[in-house]
């Protein structure tokens, strides 16, 4: 679902910031699934696409992998093939799920991500650390430059001027809480009950202590690196569980919330099954927040396992969200000024080249004019003769500052073109000039 940009890119020589992206709006979890990214998969999309961009930025995260570029020409035919080549899923399949944006758009996009109001929960805490994440391996990887290490930075700021100037964070700010508002939906309290969280990263670490907070009678804590739910375990007083037990670790509790990063499935349909054996009829809720999927889908068809994944956390902020709706759109507001700040920060960086050729021949003409004078006045003093080089350096300055504050701030692509052309500028691009 290709949808046009609204927001214009520029046209000419200047540089534009591309999106394509997938996200929790526009395909299922299946799909979202199949083009989720390990950090070393990024890595190596990031180069596989070098070639066609100069800059490039990965952002794959449980709800959206999205690909921002910078170009001179539209390059999202190449970025949509080379992100097939490497999930596995035709081109046309992600075509019709996807969106891309051109220009001010695609920035405003990413402010917009990273200040979490584009989040299956809004205002989520965790997706600023994401935005960061991506950007700095794309750094790491060397693929990017001034004009996305600039939007990332500004969408970094932006973020975390919005979480603490409106309230649109307070609340459910991530999938993690929004998990255990299910869960307590489903129990109506968790007083007594035994909980499984199956991971230990952020997201568990997230999971576990909203599970505390909620009241939880026992948290136990599972992970593929021991030593991490040891800590995590210790840090809760809750209970560390080896990586290999966890089917033992299912008989024997009332819900397990599963946000491992792991690519494959770790909960299997016939360990479910062989854990709901013996429980005399008591029902196993399982939360599964991962993408990929930790939890088998077919699990779902288990007699007495009730299974929610991302699609149905969704479904939940969706009905939530509105308590914090009004929040979001004020901030929009800085949304808005932070791309108009971005979009300065580009109009003036692509200008630099051209200001510095009208500089350079407007010198080229003062130096040749006062040359030509001073021959002509040859029994001029020193100071005399410095009088008359301030006075044609300040005549220069003064009429050259208006129209160069124009070029500078509210000149565009064509614009600039033009006035190349009608002095004669060929020189180089806006990637001349300076960060």
């Amino acid at each position: 679902m290709h949808e046009p940009a609204q927001r214009g890119g520029g046209q000419g020589s200047s540089v534009t910031v591309l999106l394509l992206g997938v996200n929790h709006l526009t395909a299922d979890i299946d799909l979202r699934d199949r083009l989720s990214l390990t950090e070393q998969e990024v890595r190596e999309l990031l180069l596989s696409l070098a070639p066609a961009a100069p800059e490039i930025v990965a952002l794959s995260t449980c709800n959206r992998t999205e690909i921002y570029a910078v170009a001179q020409e539209n390059v999202t035919p190449a970025l949509l093939r080379t992100l097939s080549a490497h999930t596995g899923v035709p081109e046309v399949e992600i075509a019709a799920h996807s969106y891309t944006r051109s220009g001010e758009d695609a920035s405003h996009h990413l402010l917009a991500v990273a200040s979490g109001l584009d989040s299956v929960v809004l205002g989520e805490g965790q997706i600023l650390g994401q935005v960061r994440g991506a950007w700095e391996v794309a750094r790491a990887t060397g693929t990017v430059g001034p004009a996305l290490n600039t939007l990332f930075r500004y969408a970094l700021q932006a973020g975390k001027e919005i979480r603490s100037q409106t309230v649109v964070a307070r609340g459910a700010t991530s999938v993690a809480h929004a998990a255990v508002e299910l869960a307590r939906r489903e129990f109506g309290t968790l007083a007594g009950r035994t909980v499984l969280v199956l991971g230990a990263g952020a997201t568990g670490r997230v999971a576990a202590l909203n599970l505390r907070s909620a009241g939880a009678g026992k948290i136990a804590i599972t992970n593929r690196t021991a030593a991490r739910a040891d800590a995590l375990a210790a840090e809760l007083n809750g209970e560390a569980v080896a990586f290999d037990a966890l089917a033992d670790a299912l008989r024997d509790t009332d819900m397990l919330i599963a946000c491992s990063s792991s690519t494959e499935p770790l909960v299997t349909q016939p360990m479910l099954q062989d854990a709901l054996s013996g429980r005399g009829g008591r029902p196993l809720l399982v939360i599964d927040i991962a993408l990929p999927r930790n939890v088998e889908p077919a699990a779902r068809g288990v007699s007495g396992v009730l299974l929610y994944d991302m699609d149905n956390i969704q479904d939940l902020c969706e009905r939530n969200k509105h308590a914090r709706s009004a929040a979001a759109r004020r901030a929009k507001g800085n949304i808005d000024a932070w791309a108009a700040r971005y979009a300065q920060w580009q109009r003036e960086r692509e200008a630099v080249p051209l200001i510095q050729h009208l500089r350079a021949r407007a010198e080229q003409v003062r130096q040749e004019e006062l040359a030509d004078a001073l021959r002509h006045l040859p029994d001029l003093t020193e100071q005399e003769h410095a009088a008359v080089e301030a006075l044609s350096r300040s005549m220069l300055n003064r009429l050259m500052h208006q129209p160069l504050v124009w070029l500078k701030g509210r000149s565009t692509p064509e614009q600039r073109e033009l006035l190349g052309t009608i002095w004669d500028h060929d020189g180089p691009g806006p990637d001349a000039a300076t960060s």
